[in-house]
């Protein structure tokens, strides 16, 4: 019969105290999982108490229509509630400048998802551009008036399509390496120009 020694111990338990590796959201105990919770608790809602930004996001930013306004709540909802969701859609905004589609529509979802928002994207490069790390570990992104004038112009498009579509990216950092990671960014992008980017 051999004898135990703590170290031996320690070997054949190593696995129960390691991780495999690190992802978004996992219940599994053999990853590490970013996604913490979120800042806000739960609650019972009150459909009285945001039935005046209902009513915005119903009558302004889906200019009365149904089937656009359940889609908006629907893709938030998916976000909201399953936190590794990814849509691979998304949502374009396009009005006249003071109807409250920042101020009154994507300020209000990027508080109820702070720390894994950014709640306003100006410059394609950071989203596209060879350091994108300000989109890791993002649920949502708001590109707000989003400037792309160039002859890259296509190539910005290609890569935004990857990155609404993609349920895995490349991520790199300044005087970092390129990694892969999972990528569970939502875009919404907002415009008061008639045709956006």
């Amino acid at each position: 019969m051999k004898m135990l020694d703590a170290w031996d111990i320690l070997l054949s338990k190593l696995e129960d105290f390691s991780v495999r590796g690190i992802k978004f959201y996992t219940p599994s105990p053999n990853f590490y999982s970013i996604f913490t919770g979120y800042k806000y608790e739960q609650v019972e809602w009150k459909e009285n108490i945001i039935e005046a930004w209902l009513d915005h996001v119903k009558e302004i930013i889906c200019n009365g229509n149904e089937k656009v306004y359940e889609y908006i709540l629907c893709w938030f909802a998916n976000i909201l509630q399953h936190p590794s969701a990814k849509n691979e859609t998304a949502l374009i905004i396009i009005g006249k400048q003071g109807t409250g589609k920042n101020t009154f529509f994507t300020d209000i979802l990027c508080k109820l998802l702070e720390g894994y928002s950014n709640p306003n994207m100006t410059n394609l490069e950071n989203i596209c551009g060879k350091f994108n790390s300000s989109i890791e570990n993002m649920k949502l992104i708001v590109c707000n008036e989003l400037q792309s004038i160039d002859t890259t112009k296509v190539l910005n498009s290609d890569a935004l399509k990857s990155l609404i579509t993609d349920k895995v990216g490349v991520v790199e950092r300044k005087y970092k390496d390129q990694r892969v990671c999972e990528n569970v960014a939502n875009f919404i992008m907002v415009s008061n120009n008639a045709v956006p980017m």
